[in-house]
């Protein structure tokens, strides 16, 4: 194992900012589970008309089931819903109050009737989300049919946590109550689908480092990981790796190591884990150009919130220390934010960063350890 260099030296501002990280993520507790109808895996979320509505006050005491359309697995499950029923011209709003990831990245929508055997216009439905109209559609019999909701006015419309959703529907006159020799009665059924986005990210840029020393280098530094949004980071794993680390200096080729000495990460991250190859695993420390260093999670992580993972690099030779060494070491660090769920990731630019850090020793001759400070 090679032996690390004693010479210390802090790179302030590496990655964060050396010593205690602040601004530990306000992250929902790991045994916390998501609602019934969003999948924790990617944050996608589907809501079908069922009991879970409650019918406008006037019109019912509550809302009937008339028969299942469709049933989705591990879900929701999609019923008819309605009043009390007659010919006239019939408004009845249903309403139910859920919890989201945030706004979608993508959002679906349908409405149908069933009462006639072709279709048919039977009324009309107005989508409202926390009070915002962001949707009007005719309502036919039978005849379902998939609407995108592209606009930003109709995600934005949606928010963080708790989001109220209506269905204002419209019966039309003369509509009949019952169809057929089975006595159906009157349903309308819908389904409102919505895709998740969070960009989970490092929340710094690549950058060169020029630092003055007198032979090698501990590094201490911190890698704050960001959820900018716009929605929950929800369930799926995902990890901060020090993938890759090692001297550059062009006299040192096929001599170098680097050691990761020490990870303090904060939540919702856990134990970090070495891997010094393929298929094995090591204990710190770790020897970073053999392998990564991952720190994963599986907590959510709410938008507009950082986490950190604090780390030390230090520097050895595979042949011990070299107390002759005067010249300047160019150590290049590589991080990332990998998720293995299926979380879509509206900037994948952010994901990854690479920190070149400079030691200027005593003999240097590089231009950029003039100013080294």
């Amino acid at each position: 194992m090679p032996r690390a260099l004693t010479a210390a030296f802090v790179v302030m501002g590496l990655i964060g900012v050396a010593g205690a990280p602040q601004g530990v993520a306000a992250v929902r507790p790991a045994s916390a589970s998501v609602p019934p109808y969003v999948r924790g895996s990617d944050g996608f979320w589907e809501l079908y008309s069922n009991h879970r509505w409650a019918a406008s006050p006037g019109t019912t005491e509550s809302s009937a089931k008339t028969g299942a359309p469709q049933d989705v697995r591990g879900g929701d499950v999609q019923w008819y819903v309605w009043s009390q029923c007659h010919k006239g011209l019939q408004t009845v709003t249903f309403s139910r109050t859920v919890t989201l990831p945030g706004p979608p990245a993508q959002l679906v929508f349908n409405v149908f009737s069933r009462v006639r055997s072709q279709p048919a216009d039977e009324g009309s439905a107005v989508l409202l989300v926390n009070g915002h109209r962001i949707y009007q559609t005719e309502v036919y019999a039978f005849s379902p049919s998939n609407v995108s909701l592209d606009s930003a006015g109709q995600h934005n419309a949606f928010r963080y946590g708790n989001n109220t959703v209506e269905m204002k529907v419209t019966k039309k006159a003369g509509v009949p109550c019952t169809e057929g020799s089975n006595s159906e009665p009157f349903g309308v059924a819908w389904m409102l689908q919505g895709t998740s986005a969070a960009d989970l990210g490092i929340a710094k840029k690549s950058t060169t480092f020029y630092r003055k020393t007198g032979s090698a280098a501990t590094l201490y530094g911190s890698v704050p990981v960001r959820n900018f949004g716009p929605d929950e980071f929800l369930g799926a794993q995902f990890s901060v790796s020090l993938d890759y680390a090692h001297n550059l200096h062009p006299d040192l080729k096929g001599q170098e190591a680097v050691l990761l000495r020490a990870v303090s990460p904060q939540a919702p991250f856990g134990m970090c884990n070495g891997y010094t190859g393929p298929n094995t695993k090591g204990k710190a420390p770790w020897l970073l150009e053999y392998g990564a260093t991952e720190c994963p999670a599986a907590s959510p992580v709410p938008p507009n919130t950082t986490a950190n993972v604090g780390f030390e690099i230090q520097a050895a030779w595979e042949n011990g220390i070299d107390p002759g060494y005067r010249n300047w070491g160019e150590y290049e660090v590589t991080l990332d934010v990998r998720s293995t769920g299926a979380m879509y990731d509206p900037n994948v630019g952010n994901d990854s960063i690479t920190i070149h850090v400079v030691l200027c020793g005593k003999n240097n001759n590089n231009p950029g350890c003039a100013n080294a400070t």
